[in-house]
């Protein structure tokens, strides 16, 4: 009778762990290298300027909800993800001090990303806002 029991426990205990199912971490169709074309639009300083580009997407090891992006932090949900703001102090040249500041979404469709968002830029005298977007495929 003890040795049924057993046996019935071990089967059972056997099922159960076939059946668990595993969570595949969501990041993982992010990481890799992409390429692509960066575009920035400024209309009030007439600018309007593509580059390509090539971005390496990793998981943030401190979170894992979110994926850095160049180590740019950006939080994932599902196909979709969104920057942390982005801002940083300069000085150019010839408008002086400023601050820019970032901040955008993404959207994954195979192997393929599509990013969009704002770009401002404050100085002294002025205040400007632009709008900025990325086209990826993965490598």
């Amino acid at each position: 009778m003890g040795n049924k029991i057993l046996f019935v426990l071990m089967v059972s205990l056997a099922v159960l762990q076939s059946c668990e199912k595993k969570e595949k971490d969501p990041r993982d169709k992010y990481v890799g290298t992409w390429r692509g074309l960066y575009t920035v639009k400024l209309d009030a300083l007439g600018v309007n300027e593509s580059d390509s580009v090539t971005v390496t997407i990793e998981k943030d090891t401190s979170n894992v909800n979110q994926i850095l992006i160049d180590d740019q932090v950006a939080i994932v949900n599902g196909d979709t993800y969104t920057y942390k703001e982005i801002s940083e102090a300069d000085i150019d040249p010839v408008l002086g001090p400023l601050i820019v500041t970032l901040n955008g979404t993404g959207i994954l469709s195979g192997t393929s990303i599509t990013e969009n968002g704002t770009l401002k830029i404050k100085t002294a005298a002025l205040n400007l806002t632009g709008n900025w977007s990325q086209n990826l495929k993965k490598k």
